[in-house]
């Protein structure tokens, strides 16, 4: 009787040694399936945050290719690039430049100066350096939060020089 008492309790001991086991196996699985997913999302963002960018510069100039319509200039601190449109008669600028750790966007009609905190925060960055490449080509380099520097190229269609 004693034997089948120990046989016993060895059984359930090996029983809770299997569970105990299964038990800490699941919860390591699932704390390094959270940090592969926290990962996985942290870069997915990062990558977000970049193509954001670089696609919203890019379609501004292309709404605004039309022959001496897209320049590279400075406003306020630093780089700019300036978009020229006719509406009704009237010449608008629209300035992309870097401010206070955004890349702004300024629509103001030619002629009226408005000062670079006027603008509208659209993109967050630490860094935005515009250069005119030739007279077809504008290269951005944009560093994002949490990210390496990105440098993209913007191809001017329209029959123009790009200005500097």
């Amino acid at each position: 009787m004693e034997t089948n008492q120990k046989r016993h309790m060895v059984d359930f001991l090996f029983v809770l040694t299997l569970l105990f086991l299964f038990a800490f196996f699941s919860m390591t699985l699932v704390v390094l399936g959270a940090q592969v997913y926290k990962s996985t999302i942290s870069s997915t963002q990062e990558d977000f945050n970049t193509r954001t960018v670089s696609f919203y510069l890019t379609e501004k100039i292309r709404q605004y290719d039309t022959a001496g319509n897209v320049s590279v200039t400075t406003f306020g601190d630093g780089d700019a690039i300036l978009l020229q449109q006719e509406i009704d008669g009237t010449t608008y600028n629209t300035y992309l430049y870097l401010y206070n750790g955004y890349i702004t966007e300024l629509f103001v009609a030619d002629g009226n100066e408005l000062s670079p905190e006027s603008g509208q925060a659209i993109l967050a960055a630490y860094t935005f350096e515009i250069e005119a490449v030739n007279d077809r080509l504008i290269q951005c380099s944009v560093t994002c939060p949490k990210q390496m520097p990105s440098t993209f190229y913007v191809s001017i269609h329209s029959i123009q020089e790009v200005s500097e």
